[in-house]
């Protein structure tokens, strides 16, 4: 070869040279095949090196096509992050795996089962894996995601797959994750990854839910185009090793090798491997971050394609006769640097934010045309020119700090700043995202800068703030007459609670009246029972009031405290005792208004009363039983039974006179507008059946 082509050929090497390390992470081998024995002696216990010891061989089986977490190569060599973190824990402690290959994930699973293998890698811990394998801590946590075809609109959720056709891969154990909290979804199950993607490529599957890293890497290796990511999902993907249940001293030695990994090998593996997935999911955040650093790149692309121009162009002039042979060729690779310089300035152009390369002295050195338009000149009357010239000197002097700030740090840096447009007069407001740039020399060139106009953030920011005093003085006034309105309800409140009791207070004066009243006439047995009678009536209205001025709610009472107050009150007045008539009562949590409760309760109270009066002469010992319940239909159900001597068979109830059952069915039917069935059935049995209770509070 002949030294004008040796020299051009080491110029292309040095100019590529320039670019890798700006576009390439450097993949350095993360560990040998050597299982170097640098494990410290003081780590593991002398029984688990004794375990060890015993247990030369350990088998790990890998999912045979998990990429890039897990797989095995063209040369059925272990590979993916998974495997180097393997590799590296057990250099770390001491031993070498021992690798199985089966042909697909349900024979890893299978053989799991059986004891044929020992190990799994980056398996997630499910209930049913439980009964057969011991996990160790988690080492991978990866984001869970659901992909369907681009021409799906929308972000899906769980909820809107629960009628579309999803798939997943057979024996993962993130398919029990997902139907454990989501039973009703319908899943297929594919034999891997690449071919549960395809299902859904083809229309065979609507949506696909599996870990971001493998599906994105199986999206672009399988140049699936027609597939996108369309939203996260939980749970997330997290795994380790999962040793069989008979060994469970291995899961404490590998415990303690996790727990050796430093932050530095872990980002080295990660670095390694994800670089190779390309993001199919991305927020809006990562939009415009995305959008900054491509910017930034097609600058630094820009830059160096501008240079190797010029050092391409010096070197044909230098060696002109020397490289007469490879005029041809240079004449393309001149073109299509040309084309691709021509290519990158439109890109640059086109950006819809501003765009610049300012060098250390703030001349500017690139700039698009958003900031030609900002400040109302071409491209080549700014370029060389400072801030100072196109805008205030306060504004300038705050550019000129933020630029200095950030050519002292190597990290890209975030900042407010107002730009006055020339031409207008308009103030706008902008956020821009500065880093240094340095070249191969590491010597600085400049500082890169990408802006955006937040102006109508900032003024709606502003609005907010505005309205948010605005808000702050209706909310003192609302509580000032919150105040006045808690004033006014108490008052309220402990009158509503006065007249209860003194309802009550009534009631009470009233039945003692009449019970003063009946005993000028102890002989008469008719006065005696009515004013029994209206005894207990009264007592049932009284209970009601007295409940109410002791409730915290004064338009409802409990229904079940009122009913088990008013039995134990009727057997009382007749001088008996829950062990002598037994009282089973089953009543929901319902709340009934007052003009309900009063009604109901004098229906119960007849009931007891006519229990307690005739359905166990002679002392003779019962069981009351009564229950409510209410219906979807929002009806009540009640129902009320003793077991006493009962009726004769042909009494009718409907017709009987008797001021009790009139009072009963005249309630029941007319009053809370139900109906009432009662019937002898080894004892009295009545049924009421009325609408639900719906009356607002009036309180």
């Amino acid at each position: 070869m002949n030294p004008a082509k040796k020299s051009g050929i080491k110029a292309l090497l040095s100019s590529i040279l320039l670019i890798l390390p700006i576009f390439l992470a450097i993949n350095k081998p993360l560990f040998s095949d050597k299982s170097e024995k640098f494990a410290p002696k003081t780590l593991l216990t002398d029984e688990e090196h004794e375990w060890l010891a015993n247990h030369p061989i350990i088998r790990l089986a890998p999912d045979p096509e998990f990429r890039p977490i897990e797989y095995f190569d063209n040369r059925d060599n272990y590979s993916g992050m998974a495997a180097d973190y393997a590799i590296l824990i057990s250099q770390k402690l001491g031993f070498t795996f021992t690798i199985i290959q089966c042909e697909n994930w349900d024979e890893v699973i299978r053989k799991a089962e059986n004891h044929e293998v020992d190990v799994l890698n980056a398996v997630i811990k499910t209930p049913g894996r439980e009964n057969y394998l011991e996990f160790t801590y988690p080492y991978l946590q990866i984001p869970s995601v659901i992909v369907v075809r681009k021409n799906e609109e929308g972000d899906f959720t769980l909820d809107k797959l629960q009628k579309r056709r999803v798939v997943m891969v057979s024996g993962y154990g993130y398919v029990d994750l997902i139907l454990d909290k989501n039973p009703e979804l319908i899943i297929d199950l594919a034999e891997d990854v690449n071919k549960a993607l395809r299902m859904v490529a083809i229309g065979k599957a609507d949506a696909f839910i599996g870990d971001l890293v493998t599906a994105s890497y199986y999206i672009e290796s399988g140049n699936l185009t027609n597939l996108r990511v369309s939203a996260e999902t939980d749970p997330l993907n997290i795994s380790g090793f999962a040793v069989r249940s008979d060994w469970p001293l291995l899961v404490s030695i590998l415990n303690k090798g996790i727990a050796l990994l430093s932050e530095e090998e872990k980002r080295a593996i990660h670095h390694k491997w994800v670089p190779l997935v390309s993001s199919h999911h991305i927020s809006v955040t990562q939009i415009r971050n995305t959008a900054l650093i491509s910017a930034a790149v097609l600058i630094i692309i820009f830059l160096i394609v501008f240079f190797w121009t010029r050092t391409l162009k010096k070197m044909v002039r230098l060696k002109t006769e020397e490289l007469q042979t490879e005029l041809t060729e240079r004449e393309k690779i001149e073109k299509m640097l040309a084309d691709n310089k021509t290519q990158l300035q439109t890109i640059i152009r086109t950006i819809p934010d501003p765009v610049w390369l300012k060098d250390p002295d703030g001349r500017y050195l690139i700039c698009n045309q958003v900031l030609e338009n900002i400040f109302g000149a071409t491209t080549s009357e700014i370029i060389g020119k400072t801030d100072y010239e196109f805008m205030k000197k306060k504004e300038a002097d705050i550019l000129c700090e933020n630029d200095l700030a950030t050519m002292k740090t190597k990290r890209a840096q975030k900042f407010e700043e107002t730009v006055t447009i020339p031409n207008s007069g308009q103030r706008i407001f902008m956020e821009t995202f500065k880093r240094s740039l340095y070249n191969s020399a590491k010597e600085l060139v400049g500082v890169l800068g990408v802006g955006r106009d937040i102006t109508n953030r900032k003024l709606a920011e502003k609005e907010v703030q505005l309205k948010n005093i605005e808000l702050t003085e209706i909310n003192m006034d609302l509580e000032k007459s919150r105040g006045e309105l808690k004033k006014i309800i108490r008052e309220k409140e402990t009158l509503i609670r006065e007249l209860y009791h003194r309802t009550k207070n009534t009631l009470q004066m009233i039945n003692s009246m009449m019970i003063l009243q009946a005993n000028e006439y102890p002989k008469s047995n008719d006065i005696q029972t009515v004013v029994k009678n209206t005894e207990t009536r009264i007592q049932s209205i009284s209970l009601v009031h007295q409940m109410l001025y002791q409730s915290s709610d004064l338009s409802r009472i409990s229904i079940n405290e009122y009913i088990n107050n008013l039995a134990l009150k009727v057997l009382n007045s007749f001088g008996l005792t829950t062990e002598e008539i037994a009282c089973d009562i089953d009543i929901g949590d319902y709340s009934f208004l007052l003009d309900s409760a009063i009604p109901f309760g004098l229906i119960i109270n007849e009931l007891l009363t006519n229990s307690c009066k005739y359905a166990f002469p002679d002392s003779q010992k019962g069981k009351i039983t009564m229950s409510l319940k209410q219906t979807e239909s929002l009806d009540y159900h009640f129902y009320y039974h003793d077991n006493g001597v009962g009726v004769s068979n042909n009494f009718d109830f409907r017709k009987n006179s008797t001021m009790g059952l009139q009072l009963i069915y005249n309630i029941g039917e007319k009053q809370l507008r139900g109906t009432i069935e009662m019937k002898n059935n080894d004892g009295v049995e009545c049924y009421f059946k009325f609408h639900s209770i719906s009356e607002d509070a009036r309180i």
